[in-house]
Order: C-alpha cells, then structure tokens, then sequence
C-alpha cells in the first residue's frame, strides 16, 4: 500500500523540479538581457539601442521571442507584440 505513496510522491518531486528548472532558465535570460542592456547603455547612452540589445540577448538565451518590437519614444519603453501562434493564426 506504501508504494503509490511513493510514486505519487515521486512524481510531485518531479514536476516541481521541472518547474523551478524552467523558473531558474528564465530568470538567467532576464538577468542577462539586463547586464547586456546596461553595458550597451553605459557605451552608447541611447535608451532604445539599450533596451533592443537587452531585449536580444534575452531572446537568445531563452526568453519568449516577440514577433515584432515598437519603441515609444515619449514614454522610452520598448514593446513587445504577441509572439506568433505554431499553427499560424492570431
């Protein structure tokens, strides 16, 4: 009887181990986008060339990659669209 216990228990380590794998992976792009936007900043001093290559870099180590970016020049933010479906469709 102690042996479902045991696999069950098994497989809810599993799962949350996956989960703060994911959770760890993620947090390493936002860290290095960051360092890399703030090296780009303290080189150029140009807030939209700065948050594009953070942007970049996040994107190549894993972060959710947007279809299109928009810079808003009056708030100096840069925006991400929706990443685009698999299937293809909005």
């Amino acid at each position: 009887m102690a042996v479902p216990l045991f696999l069950i228990a098994g497989g809810i380590g599993l799962y949350v181990s996956q989960g703060m794998v994911a959770r760890q992976g993620v947090q390493l792009a936002a860290d290095l986008g960051a360092q890399a936007g703030a090296i780009s900043y303290g080189r150029d001093v140009n807030d939209q060339q700065a948050a594009t290559a953070a942007a970049n870099v996040a994107d190549m180590n894993g972060a959710a990659a947007s279809a299109t970016r928009t810079w808003d020049a009056g708030s100096r933010t840069l925006s991400a669209g929706r990443p685009p479906s698999p299937s293809g469709r909005a």
